[in-house]
């Protein structure tokens, strides 16, 4: 393959990301990867988090199916690749909470956090803490 083929492809590739109906021929395996993300959006949303040391009277374990509108307590990270999911002081979306459970379903191992199986994860108490 010479340059300009492997440049093509690359558009090509790029392209296929970013034409919205092709998302909805993309296997459940595959869209809950934790090597792609499949968006329009070339730059996220910033996110709101907290940097104030976490107090753990101020937390609560709860099951990861009860965490979405709840406030993460615990850095997530999904390996691979290891980058974060979630920082502590982030509000918990429903679709990061289902983005989690696919991924737990999958097999992927996580860091950073309490129960590495994410089975449970650790949120702010709804009267204290999370100052995001």
């Amino acid at each position: 393959m010479n340059l300009s083929e492997g440049t093509a492809r690359q558009g090509a590739s790029l392209e296929c990301l970013h034409n919205g109906p092709a998302e909805v021929h993309v296997q459940a395996s595959v869209k809950y990867s934790t090597w792609n993300n499949f968006t329009n959006d070339l730059i996220s949303t910033p996110v709101l988090f907290s940097m104030k040391p976490v107090n753990p009277v101020e937390t609560q374990r709860v099951p990861l199916e009860y965490s979405a509108g709840r406030t993460a307590a615990e850095m997530v990270i999904p390996y691979p690749p290891g980058i974060p999911l979630l920082y502590p002081g982030e509000w918990i979306s429903e679709d990061i909470c289902s983005r989690l459970i696919n991924l737990r379903q999958g097999g992927a191992k996580f860091q950073a956090c309490a129960d590495p199986a994410l089975q449970h994860i650790q949120v702010y108490n709804n009267k204290k803490g999370g100052d995001a």
